[in-house]
């Protein structure tokens, strides 16, 4: 995971932070929008949780039909 961030987050082009806690918030915001709901998990069957969960949602209201 570290060099994913650091290569998604700290070494993207143009990135750069004033503060620490400017630095911080980036990387909240990066894990919970995009590291933990979007990336592909090869556990999820290739799938994103995102992915994953609108297809298990998809699925029960089909079985509720």
């Amino acid at each position: 995971m570290w060099s994913t961030l650091k290569i998604e987050l700290l070494y993207w082009p143009g990135t750069g932070f004033a503060t620490r806690c400017e630095a911080e918030h980036a990387l909240i915001r990066y894990l919970d929008g995009w590291y933990n709901p979007r990336r592909i998990q090869a556990r999820l069957g290739g799938l994103s949780p995102d992915e994953y969960e609108d297809d298990y949602r998809r699925a029960q209201r089909d079985a509720d039909r």
